[in-house]
């Protein structure tokens, strides 16, 4: 027992001198415990190194400079913004007696005035002043009624608004006539779209004089018009002109209501229909069959061609227009 206490004594007296106390004073535990015990055969305690050879490790990094903020992207361009612009061919604009852009003041650009206020109004939304109504399909009972003069024209007055963009589409793939206005109209259109090899923006083009307007030309020749222009892409096309360009108005050249199927398939698609009716070639029978084809339309309007007279009634646009040769059909 008395070795033991003996060996207590000396292992309580290290640790005093290891902890730099006093021999006499006994050490506390919170002191033995945050001291380093060497152990007999042992290598010798780690000790750490002074506090100011390790303040060096963790010496602060340089602050950095300030760095400016990155540039503003571009803004992405409109499709159109992508291809080449297309020209009008004056010489057959001014042959045709059609609106000339150049002209501001002219009997058949005033005529056309009235008929694209009364298109507007039914196209804007009363609260938003959205055109939500822009789908305007332009078609006539039978071939050589003026549809497409009328079309062209009604593109180039709408085009003439400040706060209105336009899109003219030719959907008549049996007989196009709206690549006959311009200088190059071989190039990619709607039938490419529909047979899905080109996309919209790879078709739809800026008319160089003509800011505001945009042109889709009928592209190659198919067989088979009627089943594309009945297709759900065809059906989606629409949809994403009316909804992605609330600033505008599309218009759709169709072929004549009496002789082919396309205007009954678009009819209950689009939000007004024009329908040209010239005072020299249809009768009553024919006007009445051809608007019942045409009947899922819940607006339609009739646009009197030829008349011998300006006038104007409820119900309809009547304009006074002789046609010269090589006028559209």
């Amino acid at each position: 027992m008395a070795e033991e206490r003996k060996s207590l004594n000396l292992i309580q007296r290290a640790l005093d001198r290891k902890a730099g106390l006093d021999s006499g004073a006994p050490a506390s535990v919170d002191h033995i415990a945050a001291t380093p015990v060497g152990f007999r055969g042992a290598a010798p305690a780690y000790e750490p190194a002074p506090a100011a050879a390790t303040t060096t490790m963790f010496a602060p990094a340089a602050a950095k400079a300030p760095t400016a903020p990155p540039a503003p992207e571009p803004a992405a361009p409109q499709p159109t913004d992508l291809l080449a612009p297309v020209r009008l061919n004056m010489a057959v604009i001014r042959r045709t007696g059609m609106i000339n852009p150049e002209i501001k003041i002219s009997n058949i650009a005033n005529e056309f005035r009235n008929i694209k206020r009364k298109v507007l109004l039914a196209a804007r939304d009363k609260k938003s002043r959205e055109l939500v109504n822009n789908l305007v399909m332009v078609t006539s009972t039978l071939p050589e009624e003026g549809k497409t003069f009328t079309a062209m024209n009604l593109a180039l007055s709408m085009a003439a608004e400040r706060d209105v963009q336009v899109v003219l589409m030719d959907c008549d793939l049996h007989r196009p006539s709206v690549g006959r206005y311009f200088e190059n109209s071989k190039l990619p259109g709607l039938s490419d779209i529909l047979t899905g090899s080109a996309r919209l923006e790879e078709v739809m083009r800026r008319v160089e004089s003509v800011p505001n307007l945009s042109i889709i030309f009928s592209g190659k020749r198919v067989e088979d018009s009627p089943e594309l222009i009945a297709s759900t892409r065809m059906r989606d096309l629409l949809v994403e002109l009316s909804e992605r360009y609330r600033d505008r108005i599309i218009i759709i050249d169709t072929p004549p209501a009496l002789t082919t199927f396309e205007p009954a398939i678009l009819a209950p698609h689009v939000h007004q229909t024009i329908m040209v009716v010239s005072a020299q070639s249809s009768g009553r029978h024919q006007i009445e069959k051809s608007l019942d084809s045409i009947s899922a339309c819940h607006n339609i309007s009739f646009l009197f061609n030829k008349a011998p007279k300006w006038e104007q009634k409820d119900g309809g646009y009547y304009y006074n227009y002789e046609p010269k040769p090589a006028a559209g059909t």
